[in-house]
């Protein structure tokens, strides 16, 4: 630890003790010394304006301006200012606002660095060359480094980033003005700072810049080594007071990549103090590879005798994890360059130590790997629920329990979930029943209080719900501040077993509730968050599809029994083709006019695959009937393998042509259905040299419709028949849609 004389600090003179004589009472740390140093920097400004604080004692600010490009931005800033008392005006343009100045006498201007065509700098002294009274604040969109040290020396007043990571822009504002309002802006150290690097010398000595931070010059018999070391001090120092203003962490290496110094920006970042970290190795902040990768780099620099100062682009950015004082991983975006300090004097007009070699400029992306990580979460889960929904399509009666077992198992393992259930409330809305139940571990099933619950629907919780509204509940802390008559609501059940947090998604479409799904946290630390709503809410309307899905499919088996049933009396082959063992004509005519009205009446969609055997007669005048009917049974096999669900309905239609029947399938799966059909057909690989491609295949007309009317079906049939007649005439081996064009 570097020390020096607590009574040199206090007096500020020339006086020197020898160190080796000093009491462990007498001497402060380095720390102490920077502390001092400003302090007494501030004394000597203060007596430049200690007249005029003796008149004004108190500043009111009584006009500011805001001037940015971004109208809401402005209105946004301007109506959080009327909030404390403050008499704001803005204007979007560089004209407009140079006129409101010149009409009215204006104390504090926020300016936006974001014109086009229009360089800060010189909005900057425009405005100063109308009003140079007026203290003149940046408001930075980008935050680059070396424009706000330009901009302060060029004669801004202060410069407020909004990359801020710790506190909101317009809380920087509101302190910025506070901080006017009780010193006034003479008196403030950042404006200090700045102002006294617009008007020193660039060719300020060494010794007069110790006289001005009160350190002092050395006399005979003092340690030249321990003098030297103070007047390093002194000048990084006065290098750190511009650093101060950036809003990057920022530190300083010396050639052998040793600190000598960072701003506060930094020490937070890393959580030391400015003593633990003055001539330590960086290495141990930094990836071992990424440290080799370094110093690799800075070799062959000089090895190549590279100077690169501080304007260059040049300069390397990495992303890495660097390691805090907690031993905790930052994400962080870093830049580093080589240092001449002869660039940094003629940027900055400070001098700084000839040590110093490299500049490491460290930002946090801490908050933005965060926003990554969760567009990712959302991404994923999208994908994942799309995979639901494509389950759900050829999905059977018998299958169905297993399918959204599966589903709600999988959702609460990738959500951490610790209790997913359904619940199916009753037509008239009095109870509801618990579905399905998942648990994790050894938590609590709602089943061992009640396997039906009541109702409340006076009660805000379950009116919320059967409204069709998400929401998120805090069972245990909500039941607190239940009065008793509320005690029945929705938060009570889940307090019961435990829950902390409970996302309550109505399985709902449209304001029709049918039941309500709940995801239950009960580990502490665990919360939904309003954010999570989009996470969430889609779930709800996939579980609804499914239990819609699951109705259709149950109505549709209903109704094509009691066909059965009241057929039954005439003979089979009255409806069945006897070659393939499908339906036939007359069977699929009537099948087809029924659909038509139920797709009708329940506004759902409906669609026709008109299938016809390419090049068939070729095929029975080379190989015979006899083959011919095998291929055409064989067909008819891969048809009824295919369309296997409730609503599926295949038939022969006549010689050589299919027909399927499909209800409820989105028009984008039954062209899937009809390719996935084609294919199959390829292959089974079956021989025919009359075939352009030297073996069976089929051409598909595909026509669909939403919601037709009752009367349709024939329509629907002539549709697609004409969109297989565009397949045949393309080439065959194809598949064509239609739509169904109403008079």
């Amino acid at each position: 630890m570097r020390l020096i004389s607590k009574e040199r600090c206090e007096k500020g003179g020339d006086y020197v003790q020898d160190i080796q004589g000093m009491k462990v009472a007498d001497v402060v740390d380095v720390d102490d010394i920077i502390e001092h140093s400003q302090v007494q920097s501030s004394q000597v400004q203060d007596s430049k304006v200690q007249d005029s604080q003796a008149q004004n004692k108190t500043n009111v600010i009584q006009s500011i301006l805001l001037v940015d490009p971004d109208p809401d931005f402005s209105s946004t800033v301007s109506d959080y200012l009327k909030l404390f008392g403050y008499h704001i005006c803005f204007r979007t343009s560089i004209d407009e606002a140079l006129d409101y100045v010149k009409a009215n006498n204006t104390d504090v201007i926020f300016l936006g660095d974001g014109f086009e065509y229009q360089h800060p700098i010189d909005v900057l002294r425009r405005l100063k060359d109308v009003l140079p009274s007026a203290m003149v604040a940046i408001l930075a969109n980008n935050g680059d480094d070396q424009l706000a040290a330009e901009l302060l020396k060029a004669g801004a007043d202060d410069y407020l980033s909004r990359r801020v990571k710790d506190k909101d822009i317009l809380t920087s504002i509101v302190s910025l003005l506070d901080r006017l309002t009780s010193d006034g802006p003479a008196n403030t150290q950042r404006q200090f700072y700045a102002r006294q690097l617009r008007h020193s010398p660039r060719d300020v000595s060494t010794h007069n810049q110790a006289d001005r931070y009160s350190i002092g010059t050395s006399k005979k018999g003092i340690d030249q080594k321990f003098t030297q070391t103070n007047l390093n001090i002194c000048q990084i120092t006065e290098s750190m007071r511009v650093f101060e203003l950036l809003p990057n962490a920022i530190m300083f290496l010396d050639k052998s990549l040793q600190i000598i110094n960072i701003n506060q920006q930094c020490l937070k970042l890393l959580g030391y103090r400015l003593s633990q970290l003055i001539n330590q190795p960086i290495q141990p902040f930094l990836p071992n590879d990424f440290y080799l990768e370094l110093v690799s780099e800075i070799d062959k620099a000089d090895s190549a005798k590279e100077r690169n100062g501080l304007s260059t682009n040049k300069n390397k950015v990495f992303e890495l994890l660097i390691t805090n004082s907690d031993e905790v991983n930052i994400p962080v975006r870093c830049q580093i360059g080589r240092v001449n300090p002869a660039d940094v004097q003629s940027v900055l007009s400070v001098r700084i130590d000839q040590a110093v070699g490299y500049i490491l400029t460290i930002e946090d992306m801490s908050d933005e790997k965060a926003k990554q990580a969760k567009l990712l979460y959302h991404k994923m889960w999208g994908n994942l629920q799309r995979v639901f929904a494509q389950r759900f399509i050829n999905l059977t009666l018998e299958n169905f329990s297993d399918a959204i077992s599966a589903v709600v198992s999988e959702s609460a393992i990738f959500l951490r979930l610790d209790r997913v259930s359904i619940f199916l409330i009753d037509k008239e809305k009095s109870t509801a029943k618990i579905y399905l139940e998942w648990l994790k571990g050894r938590a609590e099933s709602l089943k061992t209080f009640a396997k039906k619950l009541e109702i409340q629907q006076h009660l805000p919780e379950f009116s919320r719900l059967l409204n069709g509204e998400v929401q998120f509940i805090k069972p245990e802390c909500t039941t607190k501040k239940f009065s008793i008559s509320q005690r029945a609501d929705l938060s009570e059940y889940y307090a019961q077993v435990g829950a902390l947090s409970s996302a309550i998604i109505p399985i709902a479409k449209q304001k029709k509730v049918i039941g309500w799904i709940s995801l239950d946290y009960q580990t502490r630390g665990n919360y939904w968050q309003n954010e999570d709503l989009i996470l969430v809410k889609s779930f709800g309307q996939l579980i609804f599809e499914a239990f819609v899905r699951r109705a259709q499919e149950a109505q549709r088996k209903v109704t094509h029994q009691k066909l059965s049933e009241n057929h039954g009396r005439l003979s089979e082959q009255a409806f069945l083709d006897g070659l393939t063992n499908l339906a036939n004509r007359r069977y699929f005519d009537k099948v087809l006019e029924s659909e038509v009205r139920r797709a009708s009446r329940d506004k759902t969609n409906i669609a026709i695959l008109f299938c016809d055997v390419d090049c068939f007669k070729s095929y029975n005048d080379t190989y015979g009937h006899i083959d011919g009917d095998r291929c055409l049974r064989s067909i008819a096999a891969v048809l009824q393998n295919e369309f296997q669900r409730a609503g599926d309905f295949v038939a022969r239609f006549g010689g050589e042509e299919f027909a399927v029947i499909l209800c409820g399938m989105l028009t984008s799966d039954v062209q899937d259905a009809a390719e996935k059909l084609r294919n199959q057909i390829l292959a089974m690989k079956v021989e025919h040299q009359g075939s352009p491609i030297g073996q069976i295949t089929i051409s598909i007309g595909v026509c669909s419709s939403i919601s037709p009317a009752p009367t349709d079906a024939q329509k629907l049939l002539a549709q697609a028949d004409k969109a297989l007649y565009k397949a045949k005439s393309k080439g065959k081996n194809r598949v064509e849609t239609s739509r169904l064009i109403r008079d």
